[in-house]
């Protein structure tokens, strides 16, 4: 029997597809727009250039999806499972990824703006250039690739970043309290106006500001 799509509010069919299982499925630029697709199995699909935007994915397995260049705007991925997914160039601006697992997942230049990943479990991931001023809340980036990623404004209270490497990253006003940089590498990373009430910087390795050898006083108190 086909798979049927639905419309997560209105109930209406989207597609069929003549499959009888969606784990490592083509569904590369499909029209998915307000998809019912929560707790499915969509290990190794491919939605490259998909149309996700308000979809439904809570709580569903993306182990090893690619959803490069894929519109995720304002979807719904609570508590999915997706290790290893791919996100490269994504956009997912306002999507929810609250207590989500994206281990190992790559979001490189994505747009998670306003985006909220509470809770995630984001370790070993590969943000490089991507937007980020969004809601890290208490999730784990420890070891993730942050370099030249715009974290201007972002919320990352509690957050655990622990030997994450933010080279040239912009943290403009960003809220770090209570955050775990620990071992971190902020060489040319941007820290005006951030919010740094107890945050663990020890082994953080920042450069010296420039015309300066020894700062005086806390680098973070006076590196720009």
């Amino acid at each position: 029997m086909p798979i049927e799509i639905r419309h997560r509010e209105t109930g209406k069919t989207l597609c069929q597809l003549s499959l009888e299982t969606l784990e490592g499925a083509n569904l590369s630029s499909m029209a998915l727009a307000y998809a019912d697709l929560a707790g499915l199995d969509l290990r190794g699909a491919i939605l490259d250039i998909a149309d996700l935007r308000h979809a439904d994915l809570r709580g569903a397995r993306l182990d090893g999806t690619s959803l490069q260049n894929a519109c995720l705007a304002d979807a719904e991925l609570d508590g999915c499972h997706a290790p290893g997914a791919d996100f490269s160039n994504a956009q997912t601006p306002r999507a929810s990824f609250a207590e989500a697992t994206l281990t190992r997942c790559s979001f490189r230049y994505a747009d998670l703006s306003a985006a909220k990943l509470t809770m995630a479990s984001m370790s070993d991931c590969d943000l490089s250039m991507a937007t980020l001023r969004g809601d890290f809340a208490g999730a784990k980036l420890n070891r993730c690739d942050l370099r030249s990623s715009d974290l201007t404004g972002a919320c990352l209270r509690k957050t655990s970043l622990r030997n994450a490497q933010l080279d040239g990253a912009i943290l403009l006003g960003a809220d770090l309290t209570g955050a775990n940089l620990d071992g971190a590498k902020l060489v040319g990373a941007k820290l005006t106006g951030a919010i740094l009430k107890g945050t663990l910087l020890d082994g953080a390795k920042p450069s010296a500001p420039v015309g300066r050898t020894k700062p005086k006083g806390p680098w973070w108190k006076v590196w720009k």
